[in-house]
């Protein structure tokens, strides 16, 4: 099983953990930690609620995840969701977005615009294969191409 993100992804994970004092940094290991035991892209689909098809008759699945935030000692109700793809042909799973419920940055939701974004670029990035492959393991470090 494969990790990605998009670039949308990436740069909500960069602008989270910026500042230290705004309680967002751990979110890369707190992400990390919910997927470290995963052996299988069945496994990751039980952590999230899926939401949708990418398209319908896909084997894709559009998930929402909810993760605790360590750094503000919250659980999984005031940290961190997640919007992503579970690809069960390929076992890959695809990070599209990433946002706090509480703090400066919080929000209850994506909008449906936001998702509709999300899901676009994912779409454009996965066809033109510029997603970028992530190390589970080492806290969504960038894996470097063999």
């Amino acid at each position: 099983m494969k990790f990605f993100g998009t670039n949308n992804f990436l740069e909500n994970i960069q602008k989270l953990c910026k500042k230290k004092k705004d309680n967002y940094y751990t979110v890369k290991e707190d992400i990390s930690i919910e997927y470290k035991d995963i052996n299988n892209i069945e496994e990751a689909i039980m952590k999230g609620v899926p939401v949708s098809e990418v398209k319908e008759g896909d084997k894709k699945v559009i998930l929402k995840t909810r993760y605790k935030n360590s750094a503000m000692k919250e659980g999984k109700s005031g940290g961190f969701r997640s919007y992503s793809v579970a690809d069960t042909e390929t076992e890959n799973l695809t990070l599209l977005s990433v946002y706090p419920k509480k703090g400066k940055f919080g929000k209850s939701d994506l909008s449906a615009r936001e998702i509709e974004i999300a899901l676009g670029e994912y779409i454009e990035q996965e066809e033109s294969k510029t997603l970028t492959e992530l190390d589970i393991n080492n806290n969504l470090e960038k894996k470097e191409n063999d």
